[in-house]
């Protein structure tokens, strides 16, 4: 393949003088030096395509070339500070013109142009959009996730597959589009909000199996005496609070008796609501990350027979339907981190879903010592929405034994100018509360135990 400037060059002119025009303020326009930075870039990036496509394994590769370099590498040749290359590339990105994968180490990060100035027409040329208007709900694509190549399927699974030589589209027995029932109204949700706070919604229905009775009253059952007093309770009586909640206290239970295991379902019925699970997750994301696609009947079946088998892979270990329905609702959780996380970041695009949701995807990524996708994503959103959790916890808890220490109320609180430290106690135990941790009460009641020793 013969690769020349001049066609790119001018490619990338073209592409500019649009995207500015399309602009409403300077500050999102491709300025000269911001223009200098693409051009160098582009260099770099059309040598390295130029070495990787004389190697003999080039033609039947499926990813596209990139360039491994650094903020240092850039400034010296663009001749300008590490911060204004990062501001450089990052509204190029936004631009939809580079993508960026960063390594961490040595803060190297990779980067690809868009195929469409190298390539020509066998891609499609980058949108253009006004950046001051536009606000984005997906992430810029991956490395990798330009190229339009039908995904290989090589899934070692049980089940039998049809595999169709025709439309080259890959249809399975077990899950299809056509035995879907309507979507149940009553199935719960997890929504997001543009701030990036899930919920999820709490079932009402009663614990199956029977709970032996609890009783504080020893001598009526017969059964171990009461535990003794909690770290709350002695807290409280040091300050000299009146214990009246039953927090922490815990009544003697039948000795030795074991709540009855619940009930597993039938299997047709279980069947039919893991495949209006999976139609349901399907039916949800699809409209928040890939908004303006069309999928054929045979491309959707086929998304959803990937969803079940990948996505939805424990449902084999499942045999009653609300562990189905927990099921769902973390795989859901997952997919609403991601959605905030790519709406407050201005991400432009996801994956292909016969590639996001693919663990052989998942697992060429990894062994090409990149992020990965869905499978990893979720578990990093969910590890930092833990870090914050925790962040925040400790936070309030500094806040909360200051305040004690030095009988000085929240700022703004009704009434705080007079409030006593068994006041504050309390106001701070029911406010720690709230985040719904026995741990961090423990933590709480421990340290004022030992501020306030015994007289």
């Amino acid at each position: 393949m013969l690769i020349t400037d001049r066609p790119i060059y001018k490619r990338i002119a073209r592409h500019v003088r649009d995207f500015n025009e399309a602009q409403d303020t300077k500050a999102h326009q491709i300025t000269k030096s911001r223009y200098a930075a693409l051009r160098t870039i582009a260099e770099l990036y059309i040598n390295e395509t130029r070495r990787v496509v004389a190697l003999p394994g080039w033609a039947d590769s499926d990813q596209l070339p990139t360039i491994r370099t650094n903020r240092t590498e850039l400034s010296k040749l663009i001749k300008c500070s590490g911060r204004s290359v990062y501001n450089h590339i990052q509204l190029l990105i936004r631009a939809g013109i580079l993508v960026k994968d960063l390594h961490g180490r040595q803060n190297d990060f990779e980067l690809q142009l868009h195929p469409w100035f190298v390539f020509g027409d066998n891609f499609q040329a980058p949108t253009i959009q006004n950046l001051q208007k536009f606000v984005a709900t997906t992430k810029p694509l991956p490395l990798h996730g330009w190229q339009n190549l039908p995904p290989i399927s090589s899934y070692e699974t049980q089940e039998s597959s049809i595999i169709s030589t025709n439309s080259g589209v890959e249809t399975v027995d077990l899950v299809d589009k056509s035995d879907f029932r309507a979507n149940d109204p009553q199935l719960p949700r997890c929504d997001s909000d543009n701030t990036g706070n899930t919920g999820k919604e709490v079932s009402n229905t009663p614990p199956q199996g029977k709970f032996p009775e609890t009783s504080n009253d020893t001598g009526k059952t017969g059964g171990a005496p009461a535990s003794p007093r909690t770290l709350g309770d002695r807290a409280a009586e040091r300050l000299g609070i009146p214990r009246h909640d039953k927090e922490g206290r815990t009544g003697a239970t039948t000795g030795g008796v074991r709540p009855a295991e619940a009930p597993t379902s039938p299997p047709d019925e279980l069947k039919t609501k893991k495949m209006e699970l999976t139609q349901a997750l399907w039916e949800y994301i699809q409209p928040q990350m890939w908004p303006d696609e069309y999928f054929s009947p045979q491309h959707t079946s086929r998304i959803l027979n990937l969803l079940w088998r990948d996505v939805f892979g424990h449902f084999n270990h499942v045999d009653t339907i609300p562990a189905a329905v927990d099921a769902y609702q973390r795989t859901l959780q997952q997919l609403n981190l991601a959605i905030a996380y790519a709406r407050k970041n201005h991400w432009t695009g996801f994956l292909p879903p016969v590639l996001y949701f693919s663990r052989e995807q998942y697992r060429k990524e990894v062994k090409n010592n990149q992020r990965g996708s869905f499978f990893w994503a979720a578990k990093w959103l969910e590890e930092a929405d833990s870090r914050r959790q925790r962040r925040i916890q400790n936070d309030h808890l500094t806040r909360a034994i200051h305040s004690i220490l030095a009988k000085k109320a929240p700022r703004g609180l009704k009434g705080g100018g007079v409030m006593t430290q068994t006041q504050l106690y309390t106001y701070w135990r029911n406010r720690l509360r709230r985040f719904n941790s026995s741990e961090l009460l423990d933590r709480f009641d421990t340290q004022v135990l030992t501020h306030f020793k015994p007289s």
